[in-house]
C-alpha cells in the first residue's frame, strides 16, 4: 500500500495541469469551455503495475497499431508477469491475514481470557470482592510469572491501548482514502468503446518518431468498459477487502497483546503484512517496466472553478478531515468499551477494569531501580550481597 503519501499528496495537490499535450498553455478554446486538466500519476507498488499492465499492454494487444515498437508476445508477456505479481500479493497478503487470525490472534484472545478468568476465580470472592490477602499470599516463581501475565495485559491501560489503536485506525484510513481517490479518478477518466482500445492513450510528443517509446509523457484519456471493469474487480475490490480484514484483525490482535513492548512490536508487524505489495513491487517488477510506468498519467478534465464553487469545495474538504478527526478516535472507544461483546470480533468482553486494583502496586514495584543514580558513594550493585 505502498507509496500511500506519494499518491494521496499527488492527488489532493490536484496536479491541475494547464498545458496541452504539446506541452503549452492551455489553448484559448480550452480556456473558453472553462475546462482545466488534472493529471495522476499511478501508485508505485504492485496495484499500479497492475493497472499500467492492463491499460497499456491491453491497449496493445486489442489495437491494430503497434505504438510501441515491441512484438505483441513481450507485451503478452508483460500483462501476464505483472498479473502473476498481483496474484501473488493478493496470496500472501490473504494467507498471512488467515495464518495471522488462526495462529497468533486466535490463541492470544484466548490466552487473555483465560488469565483474566483465573483472576476473577482465584483472587475474588463470590460476591466479587477483591482478597488483597490470597493475591499478596502468592509468592512463588509461578505466582510471579502469572502476576507479570495479568499485569501487562494491555486492555487494562485503557489511554495507552486507545492511542495506539487510534494510530492503527489512522494508518488504514490512509488506506481507505487513498483507495476511495483511486476509484474516484478511474471513473472520471472518459468512456470509449471496446474496438476503439487504441484511443485510450495519447502520447505527448518530443520524441523522434511516433512510437510510444519517444514520448515524453502518455496520457490515459479514455477507458473501454473492459479495462475499467477489469481494474476495479482485479485491483480496487480486493484492495478495499485487504484493508478491511487488516483493520479489524490489527484492532483484535494489538488488544490481545499480553505485554506493554509487545503491543508496540506487533504493530511494527502488522505494518509488514501492509507493505507487501511494495516489497513484491520493488523486488520483482524490472526496472525499464518502471520507467515506463512513470511515463503514464491518468488524465480527465473538469469544469474550471468560481471563486464560490472553491470556498465550497475547501470547506467540504475541511469538513471532511474533522469527520475523519472525530471519528477515528471515536470508533476506537466504541470498540474497546461497548463492542467487546461481539462474536468473534471481542477481546474481554463483560471487562469491569478491576486489574488496577491488584496490579497498580506491582507495577509500581516493577519499575523501581536498583540503582538510582551513579553518584552515591555506595556501590549499588555489591558483590555478594546475595551469598549473605
Amino acid at each position: 500500500m505502498a507509496e500511500l503519501n506519494t499518491y494521496v499528496a499527488l492527488h489532493n495537490a490536484d496536479e491541475v495541469d494547464q498545458l496541452n499535450p504539446a506541452g503549452n498553455e492551455v489553448s484559448e478554446e480550452t480556456a473558453d469551455k472553462g475546462n482545466v486538466k488534472v493529471t495522476i500519476d499511478l501508485p508505485e507498488d504492485a496495484y499500479g503495475a497492475s493497472m499500467f499492465a492492463i491499460i497499456y499492454d491491453a491497449r496493445e494487444l486489442m489495437s491494430e497499431t503497434d505504438h510501441d515498437a515491441k512484438p505483441w508476445w513481450l507485451n503478452m508477456y508483460r500483462l501476464m508477469y505483472v498479473m502473476l505479481v498481483l496474484l501473488v500479493n493478493y496470496m500472501f497478503q490473504f494467507l498471512m491475514l488467515y495464518w495471522i487470525f488462526t495462529y497468533i490472534v486466535q490463541p492470544a484472545v484466548a490466552d487473555v481470557q483465560r488469565v483474566y478468568d483465573q483472576y476473577h476465580g482465584e483472587f475474588f470472592s463470590v460476591e466479587g470482592e477483591f482478597m488483597h490477602e490470597v493475591w499478596n499470599g502468592k509468592t512463588t516463581f509461578d505466582d510471579a510469572r502469572y502476576k507479570q501475565d495479568l499485569c501487562h495485559v494491555v486492555f487494562s491501560r485503557f489511554t495507552f491501548l486507545w492511542f495506539v489503536l487510534i494510530l492503527w485506525m489512522t494508518q488504514m484510513v490512509i488506506e481507505l482514502r487513498t483507495n476511495m481517490a483511486l476509484t474516484a479518478d478511474l471513473f472520471h477518466i472518459p468512456h470509449c468503446p471496446n474496438d476503439k482500445a487504441e484511443g485510450m492513450i495519447q502520447g505527448t510528443g518530443g520524441g523522434l518518431d511516433e512510437t510510444d517509446a519517444d514520448d515524453d509523457e502518455l496520457h490515459v484519456v479514455s477507458l473501454t468498459p473492459i479495462v475499467r471493469w477489469t481494474i476495479v474487480f482485479s485491483v480496487v475490490i480486493p484492495k478495499l477487502l485487504i484493508g478491511f480484514a487488516l483493520t479489524v484483525m490489527g484492532m483484535m490482535w494489538l488488544s490481545s497483546t499480553q505485554s506493554f513492548s509487545d503491543l508496540i512490536l506487533n504493530s511494527l508487524a502488522l505494518e509488514f503484512v501492509v507493505r507487501i505489495d511494495d516489497n513484491l513491487y520493488s523486488a520483482l517488477i524490472p526496472e525499464h517496466f518502471k520507467e515506463d510506468m512513470g511515463r503514464v498519467k491518468l488524465v480527465y478534465e473538469k469544469k474550471q472553478k468560481t471563486l464560490e464553487e472553491e470556498i465550497h469545495d475547501d470547506w467540504v474538504e475541511w469538513r471532511t478531515a474533522t469527520i475523519w478527526l472525530v471519528v477515528i478516535p471515536s470508533f476506537v472507544f466504541v470498540y474497546l468499551k461497548m463492542a467487546q461483546g461481539m462474536p468473534i470480533l471481542g477481546v474481554l468482553p463483560y471487562f469491569q477494569n478491576d486489574i488496577a486494583e491488584a496490579c497498580a502496586p506491582y507495577l509500581e514495584r516493577e519499575k523501581m531501580r536498583i540503582c538510582e543514580n551513579g553518584f552515591g558513594s555506595e556501590r549499588c550493585f555489591a558483590f555478594g550481597g546475595w551469598v549473605q
